[in-house]
C-alpha cells in the first residue's frame, strides 16, 4: 500500500509524510528531495558548494518518525518504521556522508525498490491502516490564511534563489549575489519577481513602469522587453498593461 502527500496530526502537533509504504510487516517512510549541485554531509546540516548551509534532511526525518510512531501506537498497530530520505535528481551529490543506509541517492533507488518484498493484494491489516491514515490525513492544512500587507511597505528588488536575500539593482545578463555568492540570470529573476507581483496583487495592473519599480533600480527596456515576449499587452501606450 502507497501513500503520498499525507497531512496528519498528533496530539496537535501536524506533521507531513511524503509518501508512506504499509508493506505486511514494516513501514517505509520517505523524505523525497529535489536537491541538485554538490552537497557535503553534516550531521545536522548539509553544506552547498556556494558555500550556502541547509538543514539537514535526516533531522526533520526523524522528527517525522517519532510523530508517525506514536500517531500508529494510538492506533494499536506495532509495526517497526523505517525511515530514509530520498534524493531524486540526478545531478545531485552527496560528499562525506555516513554509510547508515538511512538515505537514498538516484542510482540506488531501482535496487532499493526491487529488493522490497511485494504482494499483489494487500493484507486486510494494511488496507484498514491505510484507510484509517486516509481518515486522519487534512488536505487543508496548513489553513489558507493570507497575511496582510501592502505593496509600499514590501522591500523592492529581485531576490538570490538559494538565499533569498534581496538585490535591490540589477544590470546585465548575470549577478551575484552579495550574500551567498550565487550567480543569479536576471532575465528568470525579473520573470519570476513578474509572478511574485502577480500572486500577491491579483487585482492590479502589470505595467512597465510598476515592474521597474518593483525589480528595483535597473534597465526599463529590458522590463519592457520581458513583459513583451511573456505576456500579452492591453490598452493603448499610455495606459497599457500586461497580461
Amino acid at each position: 500500500m502507497v501513500l503520498n502527500d499525507l497531512q496528519l496530526e498528533f496530539r496537535k502537533s501536524s506533521f507531513q509524510v511524503d509518501t508512506l509504504l504499509i508493506c505486511t510487516d514494516i513501514i517505509r517512510l520517505y523524505e523525497v528531495k529535489n536537491y541538485e549541485g554538490v552537497h557535503t554531509w553534516a550531521d545536522d546540516k548539509l553544506l552547498k558548494s556556494t558555500g550556502v548551509y541547509l538543514e539537514n534532511p535526516w533531522v526533520q526525518l526523524q522528527r517525522t518518525k517519532v510523530k508517525l510512531e506514536l500517531l500508529l501506537q494510538s492506533l494499536s498497530c506495532q509495526m517497526k518504521v523505517e525511515a530514509y530520505v530520498v534524493y531524486i535528481n540526478p545531478e545531485f551529490t552527496l560528499l562525506e556522508a555516513k554509510g547508515d543506509g538511512n538515505y537514498l541517492l538516484p542510482s540506488q533507488l531501482p535496487l532499493h525498490f526491487r529488493s522490497l518484498p511485494m504482494k499483489e493484494t494487500p493484507s486486510f491489516e494494511q488496507r484498514r491502516l491505510a484507510e484509517r491514515l486516509l481518515q486522519l490525513h487534512n488536505p487543508d492544512y496548513p489553513p489558507h490564511t493570507k497575511p496582510v500587507y501592502c505593496y509600499e511597505d514590501l522591500r523592492k528588488g529581485i531576490g538570490c534563489p538559494a538565499c533569498g536575500t534581496v538585490a535591490e539593482a540589477f544590470h546585465g545578463h548575470f549577478i551575484k549575489c552579495q550574500t551567498c555568492g550565487e550567480r543569479m540570470n536576471v532575465k528568470k529573476a525579473i520573470k519570476k519577481n513578474i509572478e511574485d507581483f502577480r500572486l500577491l496583487f491579483p487585482d492590479e495592473k502589470v505595467t512597465t513602469n510598476r515592474m521597474l519599480d518593483w525589480c528595483g533600480s535597473g534597465d526599463k527596456d529590458r522590463i519592457y522587453r520581458i513583459l513583451r515576449e511573456s505576456y500579452q499587452p492591453k490598452g493603448n501606450a499610455h495606459g497599457r498593461y500586461y497580461v
